[in-house]
């Protein structure tokens, strides 16, 4: 594994193709938390997202809570990203648009920027429904002993013109995290930067189950995680079954499963033989429109059992 801490990337040079703004950077102004207002940093990354970026934005902006640091990091995108990012310039606390390194390497360059006592993560073309980093920062401020907090999530899949809730698992046990991402949906996850602090950020090595990784390692090491219950943090828009980065993420699981000690042969039996076979299954199914309907409504009644994407 490749686990970063906040030294090496204080120590990360800027990469000469930085472009970087925001108030941070135009008016040297940064927010700090107050009592009973903690600063909520959130991170997003983007690359190459012109037509889903602005949503994800205005969902940040729009938010009923004033205590909020919001960090872009855009990985050099080429196609009018930074339009949308330099139209909000004079709102966002800062951004940076370099190449980067994959997902774990944005992710953690926005975590390092981060000053808020709670860090959000929310990708370009997710968002988050107008009241909830107020309700999030309320939970942190009653429930100290708590480090990580998240909730249901709402799934939208424009491809098949649907929507559902998919839930999480209200407890956790290390039995959870075997072999597989138990239900803890990321973009609903809010994560006390001491956590980042003490047991380092995302491993630079994976592409794509980065955190699956990262949760098991902080729930391993003693973290307490709340589910906020009766309510979605956040919505994902997803794309239909014929995601060809799936396999992969499978293959990363099954790395990260036998690298904390599952049985290799169930995980690789699980993961690599099974999960990928039912995944190929419904690739099937869903090239006829007999299919499509079918996976729908599975979706649709199945929804409060269905586990994480992986």
């Amino acid at each position: 594994m490749s686990i970063p801490t906040i030294k090496d990337y204080l120590n990360h040079p800027a990469h000469p193709e930085r472009k970087e703004g925001g108030i941070q950077v135009s008016c040297k102004s940064y927010k700090q938390s107050i009592q009973d207002k903690p600063l909520v940093s959130i991170v997003t990354i983007v690359r190459n997202a012109v037509a889903t970026l602005e949503n994800t934005i205005l969902s940040v902006l729009n938010q009923n809570y004033e205590n909020i640091e919001y960090i872009v990091i855009d990985g050099a995108s080429t196609d009018g990203t930074l339009d949308i990012i330099y139209k909000y310039d004079g709102k966002i606390a800062y951004w940076m648009s370099e190449p980067d390194n994959g997902i774990s390497d944005a992710f953690n360059k926005g975590i390092k920027i981060a000053q808020g006592d709670i860090i959000g993560i929310i990708n370009a073309g997710d968002s988050y429904d107008k009241g909830v980093l107020s309700l999030v920062a309320q939970y942190s401020s009653l429930n100290p002993d708590y480090d990580i907090f998240y909730s249901d999530i709402m799934m939208f899949n424009e491809q098949e013109n649907i929507a559902y809730t998919r839930k999480a698992n209200k407890e956790l046990n290390l039995n959870d995290f075997k072999y597989k991402m138990p239900i803890i949906p990321h973009p609903t996850v809010f994560v006390k930067r001491k956590v980042y602090e003490k047991i380092g950020y995302f491993d630079l090595q994976l592409k794509f189950a980065m955190d699956y990784e990262w949760l098991r390692r902080a729930f391993t090491k003693g973290y307490k995680f709340l589910c906020i219950n009766h309510t979605h943090l956040a919505n994902m828009t997803v794309e239909g079954a014929s995601n060809s980065n799936y396999g992969r993420t499978l293959n990363e699981v099954y790395k990260i499963s036998r690298s904390y000690g599952d049985n290799q042969l169930i995980s690789f039996m699980y993961n690599r033989v099974f999960r990928y076979f039912r995944f190929q299954l419904r690739t099937v199914i869903e090239r006829s429109s007999l299919g499509i309907i079918l996976v729908k409504y599975y979706r649709i009644f199945t929804s409060k059992i269905r586990r994480w994407e992986y």
